[in-house]
């Protein structure tokens, strides 16, 4: 499976400050965040898996997965470690970023309910978002109770790039 950071970055900026046609925006439904992070993975090579209640796809607004919209679905879904193919993802350290990644916030502290993709790291690190729709917002100009990253992995990979990038 390929993965393309650079194309996933790339469907981001695009939609950063608009609704793709051929997606139900869910701006009024719970909002879009997860389903603009959805479709940048998908845009970047994902491939959906059309299992009923526990995959990852989208056909249309009332047919698709809960992953592909719900913060807390698409962080089970992309964290499964029984998955054998596919994109996967681990929980990691902010220092383990890469531009690609997604960060879930909780803003009371008990439920994750915002997510972003990660378009810069560095001095600081910087994303891409719908509902507050933003491209290259500092992630610290969010208020929030808790955090947490999600790097993406091939399936079977358990180690995160060391700092020399290797």
């Amino acid at each position: 499976m390929d993965f393309s950071r650079e194309n996933a970055l790339a469907y981001a900026h695009r939609w950063a400050f608009g609704r793709n046609p051929e997606y139900l925006a869910f701006d009024r439904l719970g909002g879009d965040c997860t389903s603009f992070v959805s479709q940048c993975l998908l845009a970047g090579g994902a491939p959906e898996d059309p299992t009923p209640l526990w995959g990852w796809y989208y056909r249309s607004g009332n047919d698709k997965a809960p992953a592909w919209s719900g913060v807390e679905p698409f962080w089970r879904f992309f964290t499964r470690s029984d998955r054998e193919d596919g994109l996967r993802g681990v929980e990691c350290g902010p220092e383990d970023l890469q531009p690609g990644d997604v960060i879930q916030l909780s803003f009371d502290g008990r439920r994750y309910a915002h997510c972003l993709l990660v378009v810069g790291t560095g001095r600081q690190i910087l994303v891409c978002a719908h509902d507050e729709d933003s491209d290259f917002r500092p992630l610290s100009t969010y208020e929030r109770q808790k955090t947490r990253f999600l790097h993406w992995m091939l399936p079977f990979s358990s180690a995160l790039p060391s700092a020399s990038g290797e």
